[in-house]
């Protein structure tokens, strides 16, 4: 079933086919993904990217300030990201960029990541945790310590993680907290014992799930009414007032509750009408009301309804609908909503995402890194992909074959190959009254991964296999605050098109095209950096490489420089492209091409 998580400043989902992705932040490594270039620890990403080395077996995702966990089908545990307070692993310091099994623990049922702390219950209804829990003190600073049980608990059925506490819900309705206790976080009545010993929180039954923020816990009774306890200084009990309680409280004026969430101030409810409620913390805009104004009580979430789920991050909040599609709201500084902006919302915004729809991890760059003079722009539009392969004839010139129609099925796609002749030159008006379309093979690309592809074809009778990778050609840690990557055309003068691959601020594009003969040719913009709502980059033209079904040479490849090109976009679908090429001038009209 699909899943959201949210953390500090970074998103998680799980989709039905059980791939995970993220976007947001990603200074710790936190997105676990190397379909962006992570390894400089300063980048972001503000739309969704899949997880590396996951594979498609996920049953569980959870996500913390800094760190992010998964739990596979087997039931083993896979943490990436800040592993500091011994929180995301114990065997590992530092940063991890990709996901790591958490080895020791086994047979997990489900998991929570709290601040600098984890959470995991086991099969037999124990609970074990690793990080700052205060569950053992004489072991707080033993570096790297490993996963340690709950003392006294069994029969669990949920569990969730804090700020240096846990709380578990058993089986028969009881809650049981551990760990620090301030504000009264642990709700027995006190606030001055630490307790590394789970205590019952007073007078709660019938409770059939559970939250917690930083400071403060949240339980959902059997009858549809919610009840909170701890820390309150933004409202985030929903009391109608600041003051803490060291007991549980029933939340009033709010029923018919089906899901809660909580993270740092706030407290997020779901009803069974699928509308939203939130309380507590407003200055990045968390209660979606178009205010920054905190709320003591309960107050509906602006124009968001058949939602089905929810999750909470420290600044932003998130909620899936019954379509599949994903809305966020709050703080968007690292990206975190996922719409391909870095501006905040103080209404629900829509994610590039949708958990009912394979989204689509395969647009990009690809070529052989040891092959540098060939590639081939992949654009995946949800099970259909676009492929043109930018490529050289027997005299060594450039020339394209497009695979404009590609299904995707079980990680793979075979489509025809094409080839175009006839088309017009970029400098005169278009006329398309002789282009011919020829087919000329097949080929069928197998994903291994979302950034390695085995490319078997039949092109112009030969057979034969080519290795491919995501090509990386960005590590700005400023991103754009729109993603241009995507097929682009005039639908007018249909033939021609560019691919753009956008990597953060910078943009790399293909433009297939024609000469004056009407033979098919490429040039390249290989940096084109986004400034505002376009970009400007170099024209090359580049000769002198092998034909694909040739065994490659590059001692011939001469790069020219033909002139440039301007990107000015009016809005994120539609644009101008102006260009000079080899002293003349032009310009086309430009949108994303649907397909």
């Amino acid at each position: 079933m699909p899943q959201l998580a949210v953390g500090d400043s970074h998103s998680i989902a799980l989709k039905g086919d059980g791939t995970a992705w993220t976007w947001g932040s990603d200074t710790w490594g936190q997105l676990g993904s190397n379909a962006i270039p992570t390894r400089n620890h300063l980048t972001s990403s503000s739309v969704p990217v899949p997880v590396t080395d996951l594979g498609f077996t996920t049953s569980t995702m959870a996500s913390a300030h800094y760190y992010s966990l998964a739990l596979k089908g087997d039931g083993t545990v896979w943490a990436w990201g800040d592993a500091g307070h011994f929180s995301s692993g114990w065997a590992t310091t530092g940063l991890g960029e990709a996901p790591v099994q958490m080895v020791g623990i086994s047979e997990i049922t489900a998991i929570a990541a709290g601040y600098y702390n984890t959470v995991v219950l086991k099969s037999d209804g124990t609970v074990w945790s690793w990080g700052l829990t205060d569950f053992n003190p004489t072991e707080e600073e033993i570096q790297f310590a490993p996963p340690m049980q709950a003392a006294g608990l069994a029969g669990i059925r949920a569990i969730a993680a804090g700020a240096q506490y846990g709380v578990a819900l058993r089986s028969d309705g009881t809650v049981w907290s551990w760990g620090v206790n301030p504000f009264g976080i642990l709700g027995n009545g006190t606030t001055t014992s630490d307790s590394d010993i789970p205590v019952r929180a007073a007078g709660l039954e019938g409770i059939i799930a559970i939250a917690a923020g930083d400071l403060h816990t949240v339980a959902l009774k059997n009858d549809g009414t919610v009840w909170a306890w701890g820390h309150n200084s933004s409202g985030q009990l929903g009391i109608g007032t600041t003051t803490d309680s060291t007991i549980p409280v029933q939340v009033p004026g709010i029923a018919g509750v089906i899901r809660i969430a909580a993270a740092g101030g706030n407290t997020v409810a779901l009803k069974n009408d699928g509308t939203v409620w939130v309380w507590g913390y407003n200055a990045d805009g968390q209660l979606g009301n178009g205010t920054h104004v905190n709320s003591l009580v309960p107050i509906q979430v602006a124009g968001l309804d058949d939602v089905e789920a929810i999750a909470a991050g420290s600044r932003n909040i998130a909620a899936l609908k019954r379509d599949g599609s994903v809305w966020e709201w709050g703080d968007n500084s690292s990206g975190q909503n996922g719409n391909g902006t870095y501006v905040n919302s103080i209404i629900p915004v829509q994610s590039l995402i949708n958990l009912g729809i394979d989204n689509n991890p395969y647009t990009g760059l690809w070529w052989n890194p040891n092959e540098s003079g060939w590639g081939m722009s992949i654009t995946q539009h949800n099970a259909m992909i676009f492929a043109a392969l930018y490529t050289y004839d027997q005299a060594g010139q450039p020339t394209w074959y497009v695979m404009s129609r590609c299904p995707v099925a079980v990680h793979s796609c075979t489509g025809e190959i094409y080839k175009v002749m006839g088309g017009t030159q970029p400098v005169v008006s278009w006329n398309g009254s002789g282009k011919v379309v020829s087919s000329v093979g097949s080929g069928t690309l197998t994903f291994a991964d979302a950034n390695n592809v085995t490319f078997n074809y039949t092109l112009e009778g030969v057979a034969g296999t080519k290795f491919i990778t995501r090509q990386v050609f960005a590590m700005d840690s400023i991103p754009s605050a729109v993603d241009y990557s995507d097929l682009w055309w005039n639908p007018k003068e249909s033939g021609w098109g560019v691919a753009i691959t956008q990597e953060y601020g910078m943009a790399f594009a293909t433009w297939y095209t024609y000469d004056a003969n009407g033979k098919a040719i490429w040039y390249v913009a290989s940096r084109c950096p986004v400034i505002g709502n376009g970009c400007t980059g170099d024209l090359y033209q580049v000769t002198g490489g092998s034909p694909f079904t040739s065994p490659w040479n590059g001692s011939n490849k001469v790069v020219t420089g033909i002139g440039s090109v301007t990107f000015t976009f009016s809005d994120a679908n539609n644009g101008v492209m102006a260009y000079s090429i080899n002293g003349s001038a032009g310009s086309r009209n430009i949108t994303r091409q649907g397909f």
